[in-house]
């Protein structure tokens, strides 16, 4: 057969005038392999549970490595932050060395903001431009409306509390990392 392209190929055998036909969907090894994020940001002491999507079959276990031991410990789906630094977590199946995925994680204080547990709706652009790295609402938030964290650049991750809410689709800037509590329907 030789080697195909990414995508749908038809293959056709024939033997003594009988004839066989199927489809092949080919992917590449790489296509076939993700981290959840290529970055991250943790706190000293924080565990968090890094998740690797494959398509890949008969590939081995996954194999997970780390370049800096002194800001990051790793155990398969589990990145531990031990130190202020950077470090590259590296994870691939182990017989496809070939598909090797690397996430980015900078461990370093981040200033936490606890909105009041008052606060049960936050209005469109309320937030918009403030100074936050993270945000922790409480419980009791039922509404956060259009733009409420808009241009908020030093935004890093947000906490959302148990519960129903409603939430725009554009109330965080993009790549803001949103955390839900166990129960939470975010």
């Amino acid at each position: 057969l030789g080697t195909l392209a990414p995508g749908k190929s038809s293959v056709m055998v024939s033997c003594e005038g009988v004839s066989a036909a199927c489809e092949v969907q080919v992917t590449k090894v790489t296509d076939a392999f993700t981290l959840q994020f290529d970055t991250m940001i943790l706190c000293p002491d924080e565990r968090f549970a890094l998740t690797a999507n494959t398509l890949l079959t008969g590939v081995g276990t996954l194999q997970w490595a780390c370049d800096e031991t002194s800001v990051l410990t790793v155990t398969p789906g589990w990145v531990t932050a031990v130190g202020v630094g950077e470090a590259h977590v590296r994870v691939w199946p182990q017989n496809a060395p070939e598909a090797t995925q690397t996430c980015v994680i900078t461990v370093r204080d981040l200033v936490r903001s606890r909105l009041p547990q008052s606060l049960t709706s936050i209005e469109a652009e309320a937030f918009s431009g403030a100074g936050f790295e993270e945000v922790i609402l409480c419980d009791g938030i039922e509404s956060i409306g259009e733009k409420a964290f808009s241009d908020c650049d030093s935004l890093v991750r947000v906490w959302l509390p148990e519960g129903e809410m409603s939430i725009a689709t554009d109330a965080f800037p993009e790549g803001v990392i949103i955390l839900c509590a166990d129960g939470s329907d975010a």
